[in-house]
């Protein structure tokens, strides 16, 4: 029996198209809402993409948001202490350095002495990472970030 021959156009049929529009509006109420918890989140921004980590009501899981500039898609999960502290300092080491000069052992020590503490991780992040680092250092600055994410 002849192998069917792949054609990727195939794969594009079963995808949902992406709402752009709905995801811009979805990660802007989560911009404003992440500020309501009394934590402060953890918030990085780049042409590319705006990348959203705090915690839920009970503080027991973190939600994660990635929202791409580009095509307006929009990704979402919840983490626990430990992975958000993982997935933050992943962001900042992997996609941040891409952007700015990262002082990759510096971030890993601050990561590995806030391992399961995402809170005390990001106040430290925030308050030892240079002034040129695209992260949110106060809810001052938020209109920033949703004026990237309007703009997309």
């Amino acid at each position: 029996m002849p192998e069917e021959e792949f054609n990727f156009d195939d794969i594009d049929k079963m995808l949902a198209p992406i709402d752009k529009e709905a995801n811009k509006v979805a990660m802007i109420e989560k911009l404003n809402a992440a500020f309501t918890t009394g934590t402060i989140p953890f918030i990085d921004f780049t042409q590319a993409y705006v990348f959203l980590v705090y915690p839920t009501a009970d503080g027991k899981e973190w939600n994660e948001l990635s929202f791409m500039r580009e095509d307006g898609n929009l990704s979402k999960s919840k983490q626990d202490p430990e992975t958000a502290v993982h997935d933050i300092k992943e962001e900042i080491v992997r996609g941040l350095s891409e952007f700015v000069e990262i002082n990759v052992n510096q971030v890993t020590a601050i990561a590995t002495k806030h391992a399961k503490d995402p809170k005390a991780f990001i106040a430290e992040i925030v308050a030892t990472l240079p002034a040129s680092t695209p992260i949110l250092r106060s809810q001052v600055e938020l209109p920033k970030v949703i004026d990237l994410v309007k703009s997309a």
